[in-house]
């Protein structure tokens, strides 16, 4: 029997929330799942470079420079040092509009800064699929929630994305922001990473075939 939490509004229109959703919020609330694999790791990374740590299970974990910011992503890992293809992570960690955790900006990590945004901007929690058929579905229900036209049922609730879509296994991860360095900045112009360097902790599930499904 497939769960969904309900959540009204003060309109009385109640919508209808998927578990994956549920998970997105709570996933960095609870404890780690028994079984999961971990692998942590500490990097650097500056203008015109990349990172890349293989992870494991054919995944490889990259820190990439573009445009005068760093952008987080887990890709398919041709072998060790090299990546490549979809990020992973993309269609999996909100939110799908404005500031996201995979991309670090300088504006992130100015001094105008409070000390909860700083901290907020210096940790960077995300998840990822497994496989690109798992990334291809994944990506389908995320367009289709976002922008797809809502469906509602005879009783007024809402039902977003698929109707039988169930979230794949997922690994899950977090970096932390160590040191950075900014250059550039002013009233037009927001500042730019320099470089920076981190500390990584990722997770992986012990399932991943047809996990889920």
């Amino acid at each position: 029997m497939r769960f969904k939490q309900q959540l009204s509004f003060q309109s009385g229109v109640t919508v209808r929330v998927k578990p994956h959703r549920l998970l997105l919020l709570l996933m960095f609330m609870s404890a780690p799942f028994l079984g999961q694999q971990k692998v942590a790791f500490s990097g650097r990374v500056a203008q015109g470079e990349s990172f890349v740590k293989p992870i494991g299970k054919g995944l490889a974990f990259a820190v990439r420079s573009q445009n005068g910011h760093f952008t987080i992503s887990v890709e398919k890992s041709a072998r060790a040092g090299k990546a490549g293809g979809d990020n992973l992570a993309s269609c999996v960690t909100p939110p799908y509009h404005g500031p996201n955790a995979l991309t670090i900006e300088g504006w992130e990590l100015g001094s105008e800064r409070t000390k909860e945004e700083m901290a907020e901007a210096k940790r960077r929690m995300f998840q990822f699929v497994m496989n690109e058929a798992d990334q291809k579905e994944a990506c389908d229900e995320m367009k289709l929630e976002v922008y797809g036209p809502e469906k509602r049922n005879s009783d007024g609730t809402i039902v977003l994305g698929h109707e039988n879509y169930r979230a794949p296994a997922m690994g899950k991860g977090v970096l932390r922001i160590v040191n950075y360095q900014l250059h550039g900045g002013g009233t037009d112009k927001s500042p730019e990473v320099d470089w920076l360097s981190f500390r990584a902790e990722i997770e992986l599930p012990v399932k991943t075939a047809g996990a889920g499904r």
